[in-house]
């Protein structure tokens, strides 16, 4: 997975990709597999008419969301919840535009 952090809580965890990310700095062949590469929809999605993809990365969540043409669902208090902190939800399409991404729907947290 290319995600460099994950939020778990209130704590901010280093992840599967900041480990490749190093790794890829030394010259070391990296394969990625999650989102935003279609593999991981591909390998896991049957019925491509009921997909929604959620997520609080841009950069992989939602950006393999589009990459796929899926509907998205953006969870806005997780990795990005700085950018969004100030903002009032008619300037949220600001930090879409940054990042390049068209989401769906936008809740502020998920909890299962």
């Amino acid at each position: 997975n290319p995600d460099l952090i994950v939020h778990r809580g209130s704590k901010k965890e280093y992840c599967a990709g900041s480990i490749a990310k190093i790794f890829e700095e030394m010259k070391g062949k990296v394969i990625y597999y999650g989102k935003p590469y279609p593999e991981i929809y591909k390998d896991c999605i049957h019925d491509e008419k009921k997909v929604l993809v959620i997520g609080d990365n841009l950069n992989t969540d939602i950006k393999g969301a589009n990459n796929m043409h899926y509907d998205s669902l953006f969870i806005k208090n997780g990795i990005h919840q700085d950018e969004f902190n100030s903002l009032t939800s008619d300037n949220f399409d600001e930090v879409f535009d940054k990042y390049q991404v068209k989401i769906n729907y936008y809740q502020n947290h998920l909890s299962w």
